[in-house]
């Protein structure tokens, strides 16, 4: 029975852009491009290799994003440094009332880095009810939404930053 709550919360993190210690090989869908060629999240200025990055349209400062689906509530902190580094945190919780299975998430994302094709890719520490994960989460990031690697049916919406870990965790008082 552990196997199988392991299991289910493996596959469930996963599609909530939580990463183990190796890189996913699934590659997202592309999504349809426009008449002018670009994707629908690449309307920003070309990157310096002259790929369109998603994440130029965010300026530096903290970007908040946040879902609430029948399976998972979560929040998206992102900051963008002057430099151009990305880090952030992504938290939530998994409450899937059919399997009885409920956890809370909490990852660290470190070092961002913006790759050719517009995603960040960060370091990440995972925690997940006392299990603690290390490895590399990729994520699409604008101001429109963010997802991870495409995971998401509909991206994390944006989301004003005061207040967010109380959308995320509200108290059960109602206080």
């Amino acid at each position: 029975m552990r196997i199988l709550t392991f299991l289910a919360a493996s596959v469930i993190l996963a599609a909530c852009g939580s990463a183990d210690d190796t890189q996913s090989d699934i590659a997202a869908p592309a999504p349809p491009a426009t008449e002018t060629g670009q994707t629908p999240s690449s309307t920003a200025a070309p990157g310096e290799d002259g790929a369109p990055s998603a994440t130029l349209d965010l300026s530096v400062g903290t970007h908040c994003y946040f879902r609430d689906d029948a399976s998972t509530t979560e929040g998206l902190e992102v900051t963008v440094s002057e430099a151009g580094d990305f880090s952030g945190s992504n938290y939530g919780l998994i409450h899937q009332e059919e399997e009885a299975y409920y956890a809370s998430f909490d990852i660290t994302l470190t070092n961002g880095r913006t790759g050719e094709s517009g995603l960040v890719t960060f370091d990440s520490v995972t925690e997940v009810d006392g299990d603690t994960q290390t490895g590399t989460m990729t994520w699409e990031i604008t101001s429109q939404g963010a997802a991870p690697d495409g995971f998401l049916e509909e991206p994390m919406q944006p989301a004003d930053c005061d207040g967010l870990a109380d959308r995320v965790f509200p108290d059960p008082g109602g206080e």
